[in-house]
């Protein structure tokens, strides 16, 4: 019985390590920034908080304000990778991504032309790893 305990726990500090490291791999990744979702309008309009002081302040507004709510945001961008962004993803979520440059959405990929307020600095985000 103690042996299949310690076979469990060893399983289970395993399993926490790769976790861990995986954290580390994305972090240590200087192409990933940490953001937060803060707002998802219509047909997968997203607006991510930048919270990575690496990042080049050209790639966001430093500060935007919806004009639909009055609410205003700092270190802000639009995103364009409206198929690949996970719908997942909750407002005041908090996770790391890259920028990649702009490439063409797949054929499965429907988006409405109808659009939410967003920044007018947009990037093709990409979620490093798993969210």
């Amino acid at each position: 019985m103690i042996r299949l305990m310690v076979i469990v726990l060893s399983v289970f500090s395993l399993m926490s390590c790769d976790k861990q490291q995986e954290l580390q791999q994305v972090v240590s990744d200087s192409t990933c920034y940490k953001g937060k979702l803060v707002l998802v309008g219509i047909c997968g309009n997203a607006v991510v908080q930048v919270l990575d002081d690496r990042m080049p302040a050209s790639f966001y507004e430093a500060n935007w304000k919806d004009e639909s709510t009055g609410i205003s945001y700092q270190k802000v961008m639009g995103n364009t990778n409206y198929c690949g962004f996970p719908a997942d993803l909750k407002v005041n979520e908090e996770f790391y991504f890259r920028i990649d440059p702009p490439t063409t959405a797949p054929p499965y990929c429907a988006n409405c032309k109808a659009l939410s307020p967003t920044p007018q600095l947009r990037q093709y985000i990409q979620i490093c790893g798993n969210k």
